[in-house]
């Protein structure tokens, strides 16, 4: 009866465990008075006094089914069902519960995987001492298909390792004296592409490589950032069901905030608070698959994690939502760096769960943005239930389900 004023329930001994307005808790019974009140069967339609009846006036009443919907915001206890919050539930069709959606960006929402990979590779091949010059554009295919998704501060580990192996030093101390100057030429033409200085002259404007490379990835992303094919249309969607979601992501501000402007997705994320960052939003950085970041934008929507959707395309971002015990978990294979041959491997590798405590993985893996709207609505309706969910059967891009489903 979604009508003035506010705080107010109103029931009717007829309808299954009283009709509840959407005004909030704490919840009161009111009885709709005489000739209002009861309707029967014979009735086809009542019109409430007008003080109620804002924005409606009148009800088609076409019993056993029950047309005016309803919104429990009480705990959902109260009225013996399962426990979810209640949303939009019409008497007659599927119960659905209040879900929210925790999205990855860097090769989920934004197709920014493949240049900020670049970024990293050309700032890291000069420290590279076994790859010869010639070769770097071919190794730097695997690079940025293996180092998808984590942080930079990880590759640069990796990278001394490999030099201590061979009794040289470290980036930092290889940057001041020993880089590979037969691939300067290389290198250099490369970071040209994204408007960024030779090695040489960046080396000795950045107080060490890691900053600078902070700093040159915005600078590269403000110019090349753009959204996956089909998210701003997903994200209308979603937000016209009225669906809460944010960003979840490693990376740090300003540059997801940066990408959000260069992708024109402001109007879905109209502040930085709903861009939640591993590395930024805690002292120390607490980066995937720590659960720190997927809990931070659960609990920034108000939901438990388990009614939250994560949306991801990376092993360490799967672990993460895992390792914080997000309800359902999404892979995603649709951004450019996957190329159409490595999506299978791709797709299979998220469903293994090689990063969560527990060894879980994605349940399901989408190639089409399009089709999150549909997994979202059936998330509802089993969380609403308490059920196991069932994947729709009408998806446009190709899925990907571990062997046991």
């Amino acid at each position: 009866f979604f009508a003035s004023p506010p705080n107010m329930a109103y029931f009717s001994p007829q309808l299954p465990f009283g009709h509840f307005g959407a005004f909030g808790a704490p919840l009161t019974s009111y009885t709709v008075p005489s000739p209002y009140a009861a309707p029967t069967p014979t009735i086809s339609s009542y019109t409430v006094p007008p003080v109620y009846a804002a924005p409606f006036a009148s009800y088609t009443m076409a019993p056993p089914t029950y047309l005016a919907p309803s919104t429990f915001m009480a705990a959902p206890t109260t009225f013996g069902l399962s426990p979810a919050t209640y949303v939009g539930a019409n008497w007659g069709a599927p119960v659905t519960a209040k879900v929210g959606v925790l999205f990855d960006f860097d090769g989920t929402l934004g197709d920014t995987e493949t240049p900020a990979m670049e970024v990293a590779y050309w700032e890291l091949a000069p420290f590279i001492h076994n790859v010869p010059a010639e070769k770097l554009e071919d190794e730097k295919v695997s690079f940025i298909q293996n180092n998808a998704g984590r942080a930079f501060e990880h590759m640069i580990e990796n990278l001394d390792e490999a030099r201590a192996k061979d009794g040289l030093p470290g980036v930092e101390e290889a940057r001041q004296s020993d880089v590979n100057e037969a691939a300067l030429r290389v290198i250099n033409e490369a970071r040209a592409r994204f408007g960024l200085p030779g090695v040489q002259e960046a080396s000795g404007s950045y107080p060490s490589l890691l900053v600078q490379q902070k700093e040159e990835t915005v600078t590269a992303l403000g110019k090349c950032a753009q959204p996956n094919p089909g998210v701003i249309d997903m994200l209308k969607e979603l937000k016209s069901l009225g669906v809460p979601f944010n960003i979840a992501t490693t990376s740090g501000k300003p540059r997801v905030p940066v990408c959000v402007d260069a992708c024109e997705m402001r109007e879905f994320f109209p502040t930085d608070d709903h861009i939640h960052s591993g590395e930024s939003d805690f002292t120390p950085s607490r980066f995937k698959p720590d659960p720190d970041v997927y809990l931070k934008a659960a609990a920034a929507e108000r939901l438990p994690p388990q009614w939250c959707i994560a949306v991801e395309d990376s092993a360490s971002g799967v672990g993460s939502a895992a390792n914080a015990k997000i309800g359902l978990i999404v892979g995603y294979v649709g951004a450019s760096h996957i190329p159409v041959e490595k999506k299978q491997s791709h797709a299979e590798m998220l469903m293994q769960g090689t990063k969560a405590k527990d060894g879980r993985g994605a349940e399901i893996v989408i190639s089409d943005m399009m089709d999150l709207p549909s997994i979202v609505k059936a998330f509802q309706v089993a969380t609403a239930n308490g059920t196991k969910i069932t994947f729709p059967s009408d998806l446009q891009g190709s899925i990907y389900l571990p062997p046991s489903k």
